[in-house]
């Protein structure tokens, strides 16, 4: 099995917008799931939800197969391998083509991994090359990079969309030119539509993700208390989905009494619950579309000496696990439940355009579905990785990377 080596990556150039871009010429990668004590096999089951989302994306049932063998499963027995690393070789372009990897904002871990997978993914192309465009969390450098990427001919742009529908306009102007443009990981708008403003969307299903965090605080909370949601980047809509499966199932008793910006960033996370802690003498639990940055507002409960509200949400990191063990000690009613996977997300989204722009038929992964993510940490079940000291407190458990990589990018 061949070894795996973070792209060799050259700067081009670097504007006053701070902006960061990095382009990749073909390099040879093989994938290697990284294994942990928690890999046996076992069957796949989403969050599951028929109702309607606030995206443009329509809700299904459909779920990754369960992996047959150990080497294609997740950390966890049930964890389906949603990457399915390597299979856009069954599409690779017959000649050279340039994709694109546009963040709003790619500066927090679950970004970064999902930048590396996407690079990953492009290298079982060889004539495929990439360039990747993080827009620091500002509007107008995500538009004049997208704008670039035009002028040269990018043929598939894969991005992370954290304005919204602002620049939807500018989005489908440059699917209106044959570029083909998958948003991935993070609705547009509610009015977008598939094949019309872009090729495709490639999101988790954040409705349910918010029904399932309600429906484990109905019953950790026994119906009452009273919730803080921690939001992300401003004008994102992955927050009023997850809110609304939240709402949707919440027990009356449940109440979402303050929602936050932490910008989906520790130090966003710190800073915005520090003034609720004073506000709210006491906050039953904490909710976010990014439980890896909330542990930044856990934090703070920590620091003073409070008793820490339990968590719910999607995404964690091995800071949240430490997190977990340091608090269970002295508080063992503090809960844990969080959703994972979509950190693979970019590799569906790339082969989705890749086909779409070779004109063949994806006959790998689902189209144009909302994808149910699968309960990576849940306490209440017993269903928790062990703290690791000597890792990264970034490190993420859900990744089609080896471990070695996933721990490599941790510490950058």
């Amino acid at each position: 099995m061949s070894s795996f080596n973070l792209p060799a990556l050259r700067r081009v150039r670097k504007r006053r917008s701070a902006r960061t871009r990095l382009r990749r010429t073909g390099y040879a990668a093989g994938v290697l799931l990284a294994a942990t004590a928690m890999t046996a096999c076992g069957a796949s089951s989403g969050g599951g939800s028929t109702a309607p989302s606030a995206s443009s994306a329509k809700a299904t049932d459909f779920k990754f197969p369960a992996c047959t063998k150990q080497m294609d499963c997740g950390q966890v027995g049930t964890f389906p391998d949603f990457g399915q690393a390597g299979s856009i070789k069954t599409m690779c372009p017959k000649t050279k083509m340039t994709v694109a990897y546009l963040d709003g904002q790619g500066d927090n871990q679950w970004r970064k991994i999902t930048r590396a997978e996407f690079q990953n993914e492009a290298s079982y192309c060889p004539t495929l090359s990439t360039i990747y465009d993080n827009a620091n969390d500002d509007e107008s450098t995500y538009l004049s990079d997208l704008n670039t990427l035009v002028s040269e001919g990018v043929k598939v742009i894969v991005t992370y969309d954290d304005f919204g529908a602002a620049v939807l306009p500018e989005l489908r102007a440059a699917y209106k030119k044959g570029i083909q443009i998958v948003a991935n990981a993070a609705p547009v708008s509610p009015s977008a539509k598939n094949g019309v403003d872009y090729t495709d969307l490639t999101i988790e299903n954040n409705y349910a993700s918010g029904q399932q965090s309600a429906r484990f605080l109905n019953t950790a909370l026994h119906g009452k208390g009273t919730v803080v949601y921690m939001a992300g980047t401003p004008g994102n809509l992955l927050d009023s989905d997850y809110l609304a499966g939240f709402h949707s199932v919440a027990d009356p008793g449940i109440k979402v009494v303050a929602q936050a910006t932490g910008g989906w960033t520790l130090n966003g996370n710190e800073q915005a619950m520090l003034p609720l802690m004073s506000k709210y003498p006491h906050i039953s639990a904490i909710a976010t579309g990014y439980v890896a940055t909330a542990a930044g507002a856990i934090q703070d409960f920590i620091n003073a000496h409070r008793q820490v509200p339990m968590l719910v949400g999607q995404s964690d990191d091995m800071q949240n696990v430490c997190q977990y063990w340091q608090i269970h000690k002295t508080q063992p009613s503090f809960q844990i439940f969080s959703i994972d996977g979509d950190q693979m997300f970019g590799r569906i989204a790339l082969r989705e355009g890749v086909a779409a722009a070779e004109h063949i038929k994806d006959t790998i992964d689902p189209a144009s579905t909302l994808i149910d993510n699968q309960p990576f940490i849940d306490t209440a079940k017993g269903q928790i990785p062990k703290c690791d000291p000597n890792a990264p407190p970034g490190l993420d458990f859900a990744s089609d990377l080896p471990l070695s990589v996933v721990t490599q990018i941790s510490k950058s």
